[in-house]
Formats: C-alpha cells, structure tokens, sequence
C-alpha cells in the first residue's frame, strides 16, 4: 500500500495533493513507510500457483524434477485476500488471509494463514528533499495447517525413515500387513495410518520503516524482528501407537518449540503512465534450537507489474522467489526431521487485482 497523504505539516499535504491528483495512491505491495490517507480504504485478491505448466525460471523442473521420495515439494496452489483501512493519516491497520494448498507426491497440504498489523507514522519530515519519514508497524501472524493422515505404505515407511529413530516398516504379507522392527514381525489388524494433528505457528513481530519518495517512486527500508511459537503433533492410528509402545519404540512426537526471527529489506515503487513497477527484497535470519541450524536463512525477492485499469483499479501479476524455500515465511514445517527438506531453491506467480476508494466518494 503507498500512502501519497499525510497530515503532518501543510507543506507535505500541498505536495502531496499534487501528487494523488495524477496517481493512483496504492498498489499491492503492503510494506510502506507512508500510511493511508484517514478513511481509505484498500482490498486486493490475488490467486498463487507452480505446476509444470506455470513454473517460474523452470525452479520446479530444476530443482525438484528428480526427486521421488516423500519429501519432494511439488504443485501449490492458492489465494489472498487483503483488505486495509486508514484509521487516521498517520495510522492503519491491514489484514490478510492466504490459503495454499502444497502437494507432497500423493499428499496434499492446506495452510492458512492470517496476518494483522498496525501501522503508526511517527513523523514525516516534509521539509527534506525526498520527505523522508519513520513508522512502526506491530504484528500477529498464524499458520495453521488443516490435519493430514497418511495412508499410503510407502508414504508411511518414508514417515518412519524421517521421523522415527528406530524405525520400522510396514510390508505386505498374504494380502495383509505386518510391521517390521529388528526383523521381528506382527500383524496388523487394521489398516494403519500416521497423521500430522494440531499443527500450528503464531507469530508477533515488530518493523521499524522509513523511506523516501519523489513525484512518481518510493523507496522504503524496514528492519525488524519475530516471536514464532510453534505447535506440531505426529501420531498415528492405536494400533500402530500401541505397537510402537509395545516393542520399545515411539511414533508420537511433541514438537512444540519457539524460534526468533531477524530481517531486514527493502520495498521500491516506480510508477511510469498507466504501470507500476513494484520490486522488494529481504534477508531472513532465524535463530533456532541448537540442533534446528541446517538452513537457517532466507533471501526473499517479490516482483509485480501493475497495470491501472481506472484511478482505482489495478491489475497485476508477478512473482515471488525464495533462496530456500517457506523457510521462515510457514515456521511448523521446519523441526529436527524436516529441516533438510526446504533447501531448494523456490518460487510461485501471482495475479490479482486491487481497488482503493475514501468512504467520501473519491
């Protein structure tokens, strides 16, 4: 969102009022020095995806095309809404909901999340050449992911290898199914499944903005830091469970854990005619239980183009790339058995639109 209004001196409202009178005041990108104008209103919806067809700079196809074991990242599919109100010119609250559906082989995961955050301008220098000025925002962000059970063997066995010290393997015998362990066997009686239950992450995090703009740019740098905790439960089927017990051996972990985040970037708006250009970057550094340290960074770079359909609707698409991919951005995957998994190279599309209007008509 790029705020072009401000109340904190009449200098910067007369060039400010210049400026709304020939643009379009927000765009996607919600990462902003500047507030929104009092009684402004901002709502986006874009839809997200990779599969073979849609697989931006072929990252799918060279970084996972090989892989055909449990842990091979595939298609993604998803949505976001966002909606954004100017309480006062110098503050504003924004939320969003994002949904994404992420294949693993036969397995599909649905995430949501929900992001809520408060933005207060504490000054804008107008008299400076750029009007410069500084904002904090305070946030809460939740992951949650709907359960999922594993009924597939050969998913299961891969489960066992990943989460399971001692692990055991599930075989067919006689048109039935034993469990093998130290190769000592048991039948099993009903068919097994393991499941990730009670999966979870909330975050707060605080970013301090400031930034610069001229007649048709903006150029924000942000800085920060974020409190994760994180729920995640693996289990299975009584049977199973009971089993495991029986012979020494455990399938239900308790992964709940906490982790900080620190991070730093920079978000850059460029308006020519009819486009917009919007390019932003951030490093992520995380700060992990000692033996969570594998891949404990990410670099992150988002690109748009938008296209002003009307003074107050935009269309847009672009994409979103990552060093190592939902490292950071979906906390609950990461844990001692699943750490090596994210450390491809990723990226998605995204299209959308977005549509600003004051509640006065304008």
């Amino acid at each position: 969102m790029v705020n072009l209004t401000l109340n904190k001196a009449p200098l910067f409202l007369l060039i400010a009022t210049a400026l709304c009178a020939k643009s379009i005041n927000y765009a996607v990108s919600d990462i902003h020095t500047l507030t929104m104008p009092k009684d402004s209103l901002h709502i986006t919806a874009s839809y997200m995806l990779i599969n073979d067809s849609i697989d931006l700079l072929s990252l799918k196809k060279s970084e996972l095309g090989g892989s055909s074991n449990f842990d091979a990242l595939g298609d993604m599919t998803g949505y976001e809404f966002g909606i954004a109100y100017g309480l006062r010119d110098d503050l504003m609250i924004s939320y969003k909901i994002n949904q994404q559906k992420i294949t693993y082989n036969n397995n599909e995961f649905e995430n949501t999340k929900n992001e809520i955050f408060a933005r207060y301008n504490i000054f804008q220098n107008a008299s400076a050449i750029f009007n410069s000025g500084v904002s904090l925002d305070a946030g809460f962000i939740n992951n949650s992911l709907k359960n999922v059970y594993v009924t597939n063997i050969n998913d299961i066995n891969e489960l066992s290898k990943r989460y399971s010290n001692d692990n055991f393997q599930i075989v067919p015998n006689n048109g039935g199914l034993d469990v093998v362990k130290n190769n000592q066997s048991t039948t099993l009686a009903y068919y097994p499944w393991v499941g990730l239950e009670d999966t979870s992450d909330n975050s707060f995090y605080l970013r301090a903005l400031t930034g610069f703009h001229n007649d048709n740019s903006l150029y924000d740098f942000y800085i920060g830091m974020k409190y994760t905790k994180i729920n995640n439960i693996v289990t299975a089927n009584d049977e199973l469970l009971s089993l495991a017990s029986t012979n020494n051996y455990n399938i239900y972990k308790d992964l709940q854990r906490t982790e900080n985040m620190f991070f730093f970037g920079t978000n850059i708006f460029y308006e020519l005619n009819d486009y917009i250009l919007e390019f932003a970057y951030e490093f992520d550094y995380l700060k992990r239980d000692s033996n969570l340290d594998y891949v404990n960074f990410n670099h992150l770079v988002d690109l748009t183009l938008d296209y002003k359909v009307s003074k107050n609707l935009l269309i847009f698409a672009g994409g979103e790339f990552m060093y190592r991919q939902l490292n950071g951005q979906i906390p609950y995957l990461y844990n001692q058995y699943t750490q090596t998994t994210y450390d491809h190279v990723y990226g998605y599309a995204k299209f959308g639109i977005t549509y600003n209007f004051k509640f006065d008509g304008h």
